[in-house]
Parts: C-alpha cells; sequence; structure tokens
C-alpha cells in the first residue's frame, strides 16, 4: 500500500465515524456520551487522511512509488466488511447467549420513588427494586418500561422484555430480562415496545435455586415503538 491507498483508507474511515455521529447510528455500538470523543476522532482521521493524499498527489512519479507501512493492509478487511454488512444493535441472538444481569447489593438504602402513575423507570432501576427493596414499593405500581421482545417457551402467555446494560460499547452489553406475564398480544423478536407493567412478588426468593429465572411483571398495556430510541442501550451510571 502505498501513501495514495494508506489516505485514502483513512479518509474513508473517518467518513464513516463522522456519518455514524451525524445520523445517530453510533448508539448501536456504544453509549451517547461518546459522541464528541468520536466526533475528534473523525475529524483528526479525515486530517490525516487528506494530508496524506495531497502529498502522495503533489510527489513525483518515483516518489510515489514509495510504500507506506505494509500494517495499514490490516485496516483494508474490517472497512470492507462494515461497508458490506452493517453491524446492527445487540438483539435477542445476543440476550439467548448471554446471561442475565445480576446487580450486585446497592451501597445505600435510598429506594424512594415518584408518586407518578404510571412511573416511568429503567429497566435496571425497576431490576434493583425488585431484587433488593425490601420495603416492596414497586408492589402495586403501574410502571413504564421500554425494552425489545424476546419471546421464549418459558413464558407462553407473553414475553421477556430485554434491554442492554452497556457501561462503553456493545462488546460489555449484558441484558436485563423481565418476563411480562399475560401480554394481550404476540410480537416478533426484537421488536421495540413500550409497556405498562406491574410487578409480580416472587412466591420463592429469587436467590433460592428453585426460584424463576426471571423477575416477572403482568403487562397492563403495551405497544410497539415506531422511533426506537438513539440508544437502545441503558447505562449503569
Amino acid at each position: 500500500m502505498n501513501e495514495g491507498g494508506r489516505g485514502a483508507l483513512t479518509l474513508t474511515v473517518g467518513m464513516m465515524v463522522a456519518r455514524m455521529t451525524m445520523t445517530g447510528s453510533f448508539g448501536d455500538f456504544v453509549q451517547q456520551r461518546m459522541r464528541w470523543p468520536l466526533v475528534i476522532a473523525a475529524v483528526l482521521l479525515i486530517a490525516l487522511g487528506a494530508i496524506d493524499l495531497l502529498r502522495w498527489i503533489r510527489t513525483t512519479d518515483e516518489e510515489n512509488r514509495r510504500a507506506a507501512p505494509a500494517v495499514g493492509l490490516l485496516m483494508v478487511i474490517p472497512t470492507l466488511i462494515f461497508v458490506a454488512v452493517a453491524p446492527t444493535a445487540l438483539g435477542a441472538a445476543a440476550a439467548d447467549r448471554v446471561e442475565s444481569y445480576e446487580p450486585p447489593p446497592p451501597d445505600n438504602d435510598t429506594w424512594s420513588l415518584p408518586d407518578d402513575d404510571p412511573l416511568e423507570m429503567r429497566m435496571v432501576d425497576f431490576v434493583n427494586h425488585a431484587l433488593y427493596d425490601e420495603d416492596g414499593r414497586l408492589e402495586g405500581r403501574s410502571v413504564v418500561l421500554e425494552g425489545i421482545v424476546v419471546n421464549d417457551p418459558e413464558v407462553p402467555d407473553g414475553f421477556v422484555l430485554v434491554r442492554f446494560l452497556v457501561s462503553c460499547c456493545a462488546a460489555d452489553g449484558i441484558p436485563l430480562k423481565i418476563a411480562l406475564r399475560e401480554s394481550p398480544e404476540s410480537f416478533d423478536d426484537d421488536t421495540w415496545v413500550r409497556a405498562v407493567v406491574t410487578w409480580v412478588p416472587p412466591e420463592v426468593p429469587y436467590n433460592d435455586p428453585e426460584a424463576s429465572k426471571y423477575i416477572e411483571a403482568v403487562v397492563e398495556f403495551v405497544e410497539i415503538i415506531d422511533d426506537p430510541p438513539d440508544s437502545p442501550y441503558e447505562s449503569p451510571y
């Protein structure tokens, strides 16, 4: 690979990163807080690629034959794959391969909840309350949750609602799973839905070996989300 090829490849990667930050599709791979670092990276890549291309254009024929480091060829294959097959956000397939999130006990016992009815909650907060709130403040509350549908034979009267918890990027994603019972309708895997649910306190404590593998809730209302959120993931922070 000569300097011209290296410059074109670097410029292409920079433009791909810039496009993802402008369209918001970068949220399928990393947390929203990574937007500005990606913008800076895109600007630097575009600038470096343009510099290489201009230098290659302005050099003599003899100099043009000078090869850039061969390690640059390692960028070609992943770039072509990314262009040809755009990766998607984590979904039902990943949820089946990874064990569900089991949060550690919280550092404090502050469990107050707003009086909103219904109460909009993050999945991770719902899971924490279900597992550790000894006063059962979730009990009897109507709660709004958003996530993707994952169908499971163990939940024949409903589906499993899943949202991935991501600290940095999709590579460290861990699924939050809640079995929603008595759903009025069925949905395909990976369908984004908004559901109003009521938590079902477990008959057997969650930490008991005989307990259900899911936190459970009964569906009051569920609808498809036509425009999924820009960030499909939740953050533990």
